[in-house]
């Protein structure tokens, strides 16, 4: 049975419909108050529940959580439910029967799992929900609007070219004034940015001109696609690489932009897995993947402030290589596929490996040896630690080598608190490269790409 019954509800709470509880439970799921339901653990004859639910009385403060079990016997039963909420210990609060209600409609299987990772970042997806709850100036009620005339006063148009003329003397280090006369004020700077460029290309060339050689072919031929989808997919094939490569570095708005409809490597293992669910929902799992929220909390910004540190120590302990760092660079062959590195490693003058860098947070309070214990992405093998082959980070550099070419990666661990450093160096896996790129353009064809047609329309 892929849900609880109702009478199973009704039981649990000790409820009837008319109750308090599970009408003001249906109006916090209605309203939209229950942020996000899934599993923690699950398997065929049980099932265990995290739920986060909008505060009804502070809506802006900590949700609440509710953690519980599901057994099935012959049905679904429901074991316990605890909610955070003063009234949570009676397991038959407002958010306790909403819960339950999401659970009834949408079924078992529909639940999603949910990560130690992803209880972190609660307050991002609560942050969203919020947007709607934002107050609004009451001339923009209706009651107000209707009462309210607004005349649009005019001036000459001389008159006004004089003030504006007049604000832009006055304040010449304003953004407009920037903006109107430019920021570029010398050729040095035309100069600079020209090098700059020409000096990426350069290091980029070396690059793609060796990308046929090292080439994996991919067997799989997609059908052929709706008009929508070969809409999409002609602007993924006419895109100027070395472009987008260049100004995504200096544009995280381009970053962004050109990533969303691509396979890139922090994101392709999730849906190499994800094959592997017997009950996949493709069209809400490429949703999620096309508007992916971005956030940052203290874990992220640690990670961004060390990393440039981190590669100026790589740099300092290999003093005889040079570290090239791209922007978002895509697959000449495949270009619904993209990385970005946080180096290339150029050795006498040629690229020679693939470079990336992890910062754990923990890595702020811990010596690099006491940090690689609780690195869980880690195994021992002959007393070395080296990847896991079966985990998102080996998925991620693995794709990083086949669209830069190059046979290994140098996976870098950095603690900040004593500023040292772990390189483990991880060869190209030409078997797992082939078997996963295969699946993930069955996954992008056949299941994704349409999606996104449809949120468009």
């Amino acid at each position: 049975m892929d849900t609880i019954c109702l009478s199973e509800i009704y039981r649990f709470c000790n409820a009837t419909p008319t109750t308090r509880n599970m009408v003001e439970g249906e109006n916090v799921l209605n309203s939209g108050h229950i942020i996000n339901c899934g599993y923690v653990n699950k398997n065929e004859m049980s099932i265990d529940i995290f739920a986060t639910c909008l505060q009804t009385s502070s809506i802006r403060d900590k949700p609440h959580e509710i953690n519980g079990n599901l057994h099935f016997k012959s049905s679904w039963e429901i074991i316990e439910l605890n909610c955070t909420c003063k009234a949570g210990a009676s397991q038959r609060c407002k958010h306790v029967v909403g819960v339950l209600l999401h659970i009834f409609r949408c079924g078992i299987n529909a639940l999603e799992p949910i990560s130690q990772t992803d209880r972190q970042c609660i307050w991002s997806e609560q942050k969203s929900i919020l947007q709607k709850y934002t107050p609004k100036p009451l001339k923009d009620h209706p009651i107000f609007y209707q009462k309210l005339s607004i005349s649009n006063s005019s001036m000459p148009e001389e008159v006004e070219k004089r003030i504006t003329q007049l604000l832009l003397e006055k304040n010449k280090n304003s953004a407009i004034s920037k903006h109107r006369t430019g920021r570029q004020s010398t050729m040095n700077n035309e100069i600079s940015i020209s090098k700059e460029k020409e000096e990426f290309y350069h290091f980029l060339n070396l690059i793609t001109t060796r990308r046929e050689e090292y080439s994996i072919k991919i067997n799989y031929t997609f059908a052929p696609l709706r008009e929508c989808c070969q809409q999409n997919y002609d602007i993924l094939m006419s895109a100027n690489i070395g472009q987008i490569c260049f100004e995504s570095k200096k544009s995280r708005y381009i970053w962004e932009k050109e990533r969303k409809l691509r396979i890139t490597g922090s994101r392709c293992y999730s849906l190499y897995t994800y094959t592997t669910n017997k009950k996949p929902n493709w069209v809400t799992k490429a949703q999620k993947y096309f508007n992916i929220i971005n956030f940052s909390n203290k874990y992220v910004r640690h990670g961004i402030a060390n990393e440039p540190i981190a590669r100026q120590l790589y740099v300092d302990t290999n003093p005889n290589c040079t570290i090239f760092e791209p922007g978002l660079l895509v697959s000449h062959e495949n270009p619904w596929t993209g990385y970005s590195a946080d180096g290339i490693v150029f050795e006498s003058g040629k690229p020679s490996k693939l470079l990336e860098i992890k910062c754990p947070f923990m890595g702020k309070n811990f010596g690099i040896k006491k940090l690689l214990k609780t690195c869980k992405y880690l195994e021992k093998k002959n007393g070395t630690y080296c990847l896991k082959n079966r985990h998102a980070y080996y998925g991620q550099i693995q794709l990083g080598m086949h669209l830069f070419n190059l046979s290994s990666t140098d996976f870098c661990i950095y603690s900040s608190f004593n500023n040292s450093m772990y390189v483990i160096n991880v060869k190209k896996d030409n078997n797992f490269i082939f078997e996963m790129l295969n699946i993930l353009k069955k996954v992008y064809f056949d299941y994704m790409l349409h999606v996104n047609c449809l949120e468009n329309i």
